[in-house]
């Protein structure tokens, strides 16, 4: 999926993917901080993660969003 869906942005995308395997919440500043990007190429990053529904927003204000890969995250909640 994200290999047909982000285009030029695949390495990135790729990365913070990867990434959230191992920390399933994020914000713009991590993005930032993992892919030497500007916060507006970071938060649009983060909009491609949400739009193809791996990320939602977990908490937070407009500044200070936390992003969760919840589909993830729910594969390891009791039932």
């Amino acid at each position: 999926m994200i290999q047909s869906e982000f285009g030029k942005r695949i390495k990135t995308g790729l990365l913070i993917y990867t990434n959230l395997l191992k920390q399933p919440l994020i914000s713009v500043k991590e993005v930032q901080e993992i892919c030497h990007l500007s916060p507006k190429a970071s938060g649009d990053l983060i909009r491609l993660f949400v739009e193809i529904n791996i990320l939602k927003e977990f908490e937070g204000k407009f500044r200070s969003r936390i992003y969760i890969y919840h589909n993830y995250v729910n594969l390891f909640e009791d039932k």
